[in-house]
């Protein structure tokens, strides 16, 4: 059994929520710079899933030996290093003179981002409160929500979406030295005594997949709606792209915004209630990004995000009085992983399908408004399955 998680309020925290805005910076600034990219290397739609598979790719090697490397280097160590290598990995895209050495900077982006995840997750799970958990997530959100209002500001300038990632990366190194002064700093308490349940039994385990594919349907949709949106918006319905890049900022701010106001809320309500509503309201958002036109769809997309808002940080606090904490002890990371996947896989293959339907971008519409009421669906069943757990995520 692990100890019990230490609640820990110190300058330490100031710095792990500086951690997830930078984390969330470059999630949602290749949404708003991928018409730009693609008009330079002159590629196809669906070319943009190449570079998320990459940084998927990278993202997965580095979280599934995240416990390897914490073992050797500690967290703080593997905070630092990660944050430096993607640093390296943004200052490539700046400079990237083909697509190819692109896709590999993606590959080195993902692959930091993946370990600092790893990193500040682990140590927020043992030292923050549930609380806690849900306004970091929140911070990532207002990292992404940022990414794109500096492109698209960087882009109004008439300047190239190369000067964004220059920026960018100038900034995150900031962060890095931050994280490489404090390298000693960021311990986390050791387990008490060996978990007697193997990873691959708990893998097996019914409701352990189903929130795996809980995690994965989720971060789809997120995903879809942060990368995929503003190319509906502009180059699908004709929205002036300024105003397009926008609202994909709302997107991001009604997610992060979403997270504060559900931080509040989780440890006060009935957590599995507050998520059926959440996710009611996420149907409605993706419903009227579907059939509205102009203003009314940014209003779908932004209501969209802020009623996914609590889905991560609240499944992932429930997790433990679902599973037992034998069992949650490996859920949780297959969960991550299971997250990552979906960023990659539900937007790629939403690419390929706009290629192959002839470049109709109302495809991304459909793929959001799909996946919410799958969404709806699966946490539905895992309710009917886990009658009688406890309801409150705090």
């Amino acid at each position: 059994m692990i100890r019990p998680a230490i609640r820990h309020g110190g300058w330490l925290l100031v710095v792990a929520y500086l951690g997830f805005i930078g984390l969330g910076l470059p999630d949602g600034l290749l949404g708003v710079a991928w018409p730009s990219v693609r008009a330079e290397f002159g590629l196809a739609h669906g070319w943009l899933g190449s570079v998320l598979l990459a940084s998927g790719i990278g993202y997965a090697l580095a979280s599934f030996h995240a416990g390897w490397l914490i073992r050797r280097l500690g967290v703080g160590g593997l905070l630092a290093g990660s944050s430096l290598l993607m640093v390296l990995a943004l200052a490539g895209y700046a400079v990237s003179p083909q697509w190819w050495i692109f896709v590999i900077f993606g590959l080195a982006a993902g692959a930091g981002g993946g370990a600092i995840d790893a990193g500040l997750n682990l140590y927020a799970a043992n030292q923050f409160s549930p609380r806690h958990m849900n306004w970091l997530h929140a911070c990532w959100g207002l990292g992404a929500m940022l990414g794109p209002l500096a492109i698209t500001e960087v882009l109004r300038q008439g300047l190239s979406w190369r000067v964004a990632y220059g920026l960018l990366a100038a900034l995150l190194l900031g962060l890095s030295l931050i994280f490489v002064a404090t390298r000693r700093a960021w311990r986390t308490p050791q387990a008490a005594d060996e978990e007697r349940l193997g990873a691959w039994v708990v893998l097996r385990h019914p409701l352990v997949l189903l929130q795996i594919g809980l995690y994965f349907v989720y971060t789809g949709i997120e995903t879809v709606g942060g990368q995929w949106t503003y190319s509906l918006l502009v180059e699908g319905r004709g929205m002036a792209p300024v105003r397009a890049g926008y609202w994909v900022a709302g997107y991001w701010a009604a997610l992060t915004l979403g997270r504060v106001g559900f931080g509040w809320a989780v440890e006060r309500l009935d957590a599995d209630r507050l998520l059926r509503g959440a996710l009611c309201g996420a149907l409605l958002g993706a419903l009227i990004l579907t059939l509205g036109r102009g203003w009314l769809a940014g209003v779908g997309l932004v209501l969209l995000g802020a009623m996914l808002a609590p889905v991560f940080p609240v499944l992932m606090s429930r997790t433990p009085a679902r599973l037992g904490a034998e069992r949650a002890v490996h859920a949780v990371g297959f969960q991550v992983t299971a997250a990552m996947l979906g960023a990659v896989v539900i937007p790629t293959v939403t690419g390929m399908g706009i290629t192959l339907t002839g470049g109709s971008l109302e495809l991304v519409a459909g793929v959001a408004l799909s996946i919410t009421v799958l969404l709806l669906a699966g946490h539905e069943l895992l309710l009917a399955s886990t009658r009688g757990a406890p309801a409150r995520a705090g």
